[in-house]
């Protein structure tokens, strides 16, 4: 047999030893690294395209004509296959502020990047005559709101939250006065800064 015969038999040799090796361990170990792309977490978002109810917007509301006000908000998560869930409540000047709902709604997967869930206040929930700050957060990482009932907007994830504000001004005492002062005035006290727009709901 000629040297190269015989380096050929002796590898082939080795080889199949290997393999039968692998076959009787159950598998062999593969020493080079894989490189994975490292995933980057996006907080999901409002999205500020409704024309009825932008975000940071001041509305005349009148308690008296409606029992209920509904507020549709737009979330967008670029986790399409994330669970999300979300918290509002309802601040005024001088009520304690509405307590959230605990379990709180979930924005379930729907193979979209765009969630569209509502806001339901009862007309209660309201200020009489008044500026009401309406808060809304969304996460997939909400402290518990059973142990934590009194925390509305912590995450075990700082990052992993989007916010939105209205303001809703309560008219059903005088409908036709002027507001624009009292707008000034009143939603100033819930926030350091004055809401940028005013709209009238009808």
């Amino acid at each position: 047999m000629s040297t190269f015969g015989a380096r050929f038999a002796f590898s082939t040799w080795v080889r199949g030893i290997a393999a039968l090796c692998c076959v009787l361990t159950g598998g062999c170990l593969v020493t080079s690294e894989v490189d994975l792309p490292e995933e980057i977490p996006t907080a999901p978002v409002v999205i500020d395209d409704d024309l009825q109810w932008p975000v940071g917007a001041v509305f005349r509301f009148n308690a008296a004509q409606s029992k209920e006000l509904t507020i549709n908000v737009h979330v967008r998560s670029e986790d399409i296959q994330e669970t999300l869930k979300v918290r509002w409540r309802v601040k005024s000047g001088t009520k304690k502020p509405t307590v959230f709902k605990c379990p709180e709604d979930s924005l379930v997967p729907s193979g979209s990047v765009d969630r569209f869930p509502s806001i339901t206040i009862e007309s209660l929930s309201l200020e009489p005559g008044a500026c009401n700050k309406v808060e809304f957060v969304v996460s997939s990482a909400f402290t518990s709101c059973t142990k934590f009932p009194e925390v509305f907007d912590a995450t075990l994830d700082p990052n992993d939250i989007g916010r939105a504000t209205y303001w809703v001004w309560e008219v059903s005492a005088n409908p036709v006065m002027g507001w624009g002062d009292k707008i000034a005035t009143t939603c100033e006290t819930l926030d350091k800064t004055i809401p940028p727009t005013t709209m009238e709901m009808k």
